[in-house]
């Protein structure tokens, strides 16, 4: 069978392509350079990288090696899954996501740095009673909704930096929870196990659980609005208000929720389609949504001037867009000029703004060439959550790190296999999602197409991770239903 035997061809590609890396990690590494370049040790990146595709050619070449062996055992696998009592089920999913972050918990000292110190340095102002500020300066550079709940409980304890878990445990929980929900209305329940069973035990998601970053609560928002979305009669007058409220509390939270006014119309659209419905859903949605962050805008132009959403806009849109952009979250050069030396941080911002917008009118072949460079840095890497909670002063071991940036790479590609195999379905009429089954694909595109305006990293993959579990699950439901027919 045809789906069966792609995966074989592909790992043996994968493995070709560990090899040359092994062989050459200098010439690996120039995708990435200026990420490299910005590494506190670039100059161990190439032995670094060697070992990792040495890992990958092991690996991969094992699989692609014993793949006869290894599709019996995953169709196996799929039907056990499917077939194990709910609460033995839920037991284990619980095992898979408490053991290896307690693991982690008890053996990485993490130190906040970078965005994490600044989450952590505008909740405690805020538990103080000073607002949203850093350094003992009013700020808008992130929206409040991650600071705030953070200082909920620092208020409560203090502002230790390990209460980051609470938050992390729940909303890995809702994550979990809430992808069963989804992918067990869309595809039915042995799809809904298998994605809520990846979830739990994903290497990404353990590591972000314990750091002090929105990416995680965002996460756990965005799947449970999506979940009401599809639970919800489409075009309810009182469900479009709640879902408008929804977006501007998720917007408050990262700002990259804003598209999902017209997002959540689409996906009602999909499940029923009527355009005049739609389009006055829309209408209510975004006048709720415009509601809700109303008084966050009102009280960023009292302090800086402007109605904005945050003051951190133009940034992204400059490290994406301007001449030699690697495409990632790293900037080789920032400009000057008498704006960006101004003390009012939406000054700045607007500046970055007007800079990148007028790269894009004046460049616009460049600034196309640069978006390849986007979606490689978008898909092809699983690195920031280890970066993450190894960076700051502390000592680790560096044979943990690279052992964590070999598995979650690895465990990544494999689910990239998958997903990409999926995506080869939109082209067969009798796999082609139906309906409400467009939700995800809806999301994969809003997301990503929010990476080619601004940057890609890694990171940022996170909302859209949720649907690569559920899409590739479908495929594994697939192989062991044909398997149980044989």
């Amino acid at each position: 069978m045809s789906s069966l035997i792609r995966p074989r061809a592909i790992f043996f590609l994968l493995a070709v392509v560990s090899v040359l890396g092994a062989l050459f990690p200098e010439l690996a590494l120039l995708p990435l350079r200026s990420t490299v370049s910005h590494m506190r040790a670039p100059e161990t990146a190439n032995a670094i990288t060697r070992w990792l595709f040495v890992a990958g050619t092991l690996t991969f070449g094992g699989v692609w090696i014993a793949w006869p062996r290894l599709r019996t055992w995953i169709e196996r696998s799929v039907t056990l899954v499917a077939e194990l009592p709910r609460s033995t089920y839920w037991l284990i999913v619980i095992a898979l996501a408490t053991v290896p972050r307690l693991l982690v918990a008890a053996a990485i000292s993490y130190e906040p740095v970078a965005d994490a110190w600044w989450y952590h340095d505008a909740a405690t102002a805020l538990a103080s009673g000073q607002g949203l500020a850093v350094d003992g300066a009013s700020t808008a550079y992130r929206p409040p909704g991650y600071p705030f709940l953070l200082s909920l409980t620092y208020r409560l304890f203090g502002p230790i930096l390990a209460l980051a878990w609470f938050w992390g445990a729940i909303a890995t929980a809702v994550i979990i929870g809430t992808i069963h929900m989804i992918a067990n209305r869309l595809y039915g329940a042995m799809v809904a196990r298998l994605a809520a069973l990846f979830a739990a035990m994903y290497p990404a998601l353990i590591l972000m659980t314990g750091q002090a970053l929105s990416d995680l609560p965002f996460v756990a928002g965005l799947l449970l609005l999506v979940a009401f979305v599809l639970a919800g009669t489409p075009f309810r007058l009182v469900a479009a208000i709640g879902i408008g409220v929804a977006i501007g509390l998720l917007t408050l939270t990262r700002g990259a929720a804003l598209g999902l006014v017209a997002v959540v119309p689409l996906i009602w659209y999909a499940r029923r389609q009527d355009m005049a419905k739609a389009a006055i859903a829309f209408f209510v949605i975004a006048l709720a949504f415009a509601a809700t962050i109303a008084p966050w805008m009102a009280r960023n132009h009292a302090v800086f001037g402007y109605y904005t959403l945050g003051t951190n806009l133009g940034m992204n849109a400059y490290v994406g867009n301007h001449r030699d952009a690697p495409g990632g979250a790293v900037a080789d050069h920032w400009p000057s000029s008498p704006q960006m030396s101004s003390s009012n941080e939406a000054e700045v911002d607007r500046e970055l703004m007007r800079m990148a917008i007028g790269f894009v009118a004046s460049n616009p072949w460049q600034a196309l060439a640069i978006l390849p460079r986007k979606l490689m840095h978008l898909y092809l890497l699983e690195t920031e959550a280890t970066t993450s909670l190894f960076q700051g002063e502390h000592p680790s071991a560096a044979w943990m790190k690279y052992t964590l940036y070999g598995a979650s790479q690895i465990v990544y590609v494999a689910f990239l296999v998958l997903f990409c195999l999926r995506v080869l379905d939109l082209g067969a009429h009798s796999r082609r999602p139906r309906g409400a089954q467009w939700t995800g694909w809806l999301l994969i595109g809003y997301f990503t197409l929010l990476c080619l305006v601004f940057h890609g990293e890694d990171r940022y993959r996170l909302p859209i991770l949720p649907w690569m579990l559920i899409e590739g699950s479908v495929l594994l439901a697939r192989a062991s239903k044909r398997d149980n027919t044989r």
